[in-house]
Order: structure tokens, then sequence, then C-alpha cells
């Protein structure tokens, strides 16, 4: 799978704000934005949901959501610390929305182990079994409602992880 390119590293992240929020790419970008939405509660999972069934359909919309859901409830028992997404309307990019986007992305792509180092950024443990492929669903669907098309990337609403 090729994606636009962007090293994945430690160097990425510091004590403010990581970068500007419109500075992430694409998938990055769509991933922190999905937690910050879940954030919100049923309000922001709904908003999620029509964003994305929008962009591509109602049935990748849903497992969009399914995966962020499973993927925040996995990471909620072995946290770090509370992760910290920004408001809505902040124009950074919070230092835990950077990792977070950059592990997506990681998935996405196909480096899991590159996943896995940048989920555990955010964890006490290592990470729980089904978060590297929940973060690999939800950042292939966030990579089709940008456009991309990486090579293997399933049709819009195909089964892409059971």
């Amino acid at each position: 799978m090729t994606f636009p390119a962007r090293p994945h590293g430690p160097d990425k992240a510091g004590p403010g704000p990581a970068r500007r929020f419109a500075g992430l790419p694409p998938v990055e970008r769509r991933a922190a934005l999905a937690l910050r939405l879940m954030r919100v509660g049923p309000d922001g999972r709904w908003a999620l949901r029509r964003e994305l069934a929008e962009a591509l359909d109602a049935r990748a919309a849903e497992r969009a959501v399914q995966a962020m859901d499973l993927l925040v409830t996995l990471m909620a028992g072995a946290a770090r610390r509370r992760l910290r997404p920004g408001p809505l309307t902040s124009l950074s990019a919070s230092v835990d929305e950077a990792a977070f986007g950059r592990m997506v992305a990681a998935a996405a792509a196909g480096d899991h182990a590159e996943a896995a180092r940048e989920l555990s950024r955010l964890l006490d443990a290592a990470p729980p079994a089904g978060a590297v492929e929940a973060a690999e669903t939800l950042g292939l669907i966030a990579a089709a409602a940008q456009g991309l098309r990486p090579e293997g990337l399933p049709a819009p609403g195909a089964d892409i992880v059971d």
C-alpha cells in the first residue's frame, strides 16, 4: 500500500500542541478528528458517522464508528493517562491527537509494528489485542474518505477487517 510519504517518528511529538491541525496528513487528520468527535459523546459519534456516510456510504461509516468504539475501549483500559484530544474548534493538534493519527496511518499503510509503537506512547502496557487491527480499519476508511486509494484498498463499504 502506498500513502503520501510521512515519517513516523518520535520527533513529531512534544510537550504542547504538536502542530497545526490542518497541517496533519489527510489520514492522520481524519483520525484525529474522529478522536475529537468521540470525546463529544453520542452527538460526536453521530457526526462522525454522518460525515463518513456522506464521503463514502453508510456501511463504511458504521464500520469506522465501530472500529473507533473498539479502539477507544481497548485504549481506555491501558491508557497511561486520560487522552487529551483538543476541542473541535482548535487549530492545533494535541500531542495525543498527533500520536493517535500516526498510529492509525501506520496501521492503514500495513506497518503494524510502527502502529504498535505509536500506540505504546499512549499506553502503560503493550497494545491490547485487536487495537492495531481496529486502527487499520479506521485508517483504511479514513483514506478512502479522503479519496486516497492505497493499493489493495477494498471498495467503500466492503468488509475490510473482520
